[in-house]
């Protein structure tokens, strides 16, 4: 992930990237969106991870969006450790 915090900063970051969103908004608007907004990659992973990809979430401002960005990020990374876990286990394998 490149840099992206919970801090006013990553707040402007995420309203870039939802510019245009009509609220309130499911979380796959909201994915929609940001595609259409050509989002980073690593952004567009912290929402794609956010709360609501079910269908249960319905985001009704971006305060709501920024008190799920932590979550989205969270859930992005942990998402990505059996991947990095596996890799490392089969690079030990090859160097034995």
């Amino acid at each position: 992930m490149s840099g992206i915090e919970h801090s006013d900063s990553s707040n402007a970051v995420f309203a870039q990237a939802l510019t245009g969103i009509k609220f309130p908004a499911t979380h796959a608007q909201l994915v929609e969106q940001a595609k259409k907004n050509n989002t980073p990659e690593d952004v567009m992973n912290v929402i794609k991870h956010m709360p609501g990809a079910d269908g249960s979430d319905t985001y009704n401002n971006m305060p709501d969006v920024y008190k799920n960005t932590r979550a989205g990020k969270e859930a992005y990374q942990a998402s990505m450790k059996p991947k990095d876990a596996h890799a490392k286990q089969a690079q030990a394998n090859g160097k034995k």
